[in-house]
């Protein structure tokens, strides 16, 4: 059976590849915030049981912030295949900064060793039922005619924040240990 690779799809937003997710995510953290996409997802999750359009006035926004939430994703999934190769200097003891505010859906043991969290989540679920359920979350919150999700919300919702979360972490990590 032929390997199949994971693009980053870094392309769309950064009009350039990176292969590796821990350049994704430097560029990613550069080019938005995790508290506008965090919010962008919460307000999705939200109008996915409303009769109302999300963000109608800034439909285009919804599609950029769904390419680079798909990318932080399969950041989080190929930093997850690279098991072994773990960069150790990202794993601290919580120090409590304010940095690690953000950080909300994610345990004190988590937030010592990010990576664990990538570890349980693609335990739970697959790269492309993420992708699904970030695609139908999208689906959702554009309709008007009342459909509302079958599927369980919750769970996919919070194992996303957390990744985007964890991608987060890491890349401040990444940033403090180039700087020391």
């Amino acid at each position: 059976m032929k390997a199949t690779q994971t693009f980053l799809e870094s392309h769309v937003w950064e009009r350039k590849h990176i292969e590796c997710p821990y350049e994704l995510l430097e560029r990613l953290f550069c080019f938005i915030s995790l508290e506008e996409l965090k919010s962008d997802l919460r307000g999705k999750a939200i109008y996915c049981y409303r009769r109302k359009i999300f963000n109608k006035r800034n439909l285009p926004d919804i599609f950029w912030n769904y390419v680079i939430i798909k990318s932080a994703i399969r950041a989080a999934y190929l930093l997850n295949l690279m098991d072994k190769k773990y960069r150790k200097d990202l794993l601290i003891e919580n120090d409590n900064n304010q940095k690690n505010a953000f950080t909300s859906a994610l345990t004190l043991k988590e937030s010592q060793n990010p990576y664990l969290v990538l570890k349980r989540v693609f335990k739970q679920t697959n790269l492309d039922d993420l992708e699904i359920v970030l695609l139908e979350l999208i689906d959702f919150s554009l309709r008007t005619d009342g459909d509302e999700p079958s599927w369980d919300l919750l769970t996919p919702y919070i194992q996303i924040n957390q990744i985007l979360d964890t991608c987060w972490l890491i890349n401040e990590r990444s940033i403090e240990s180039v700087s020391n």
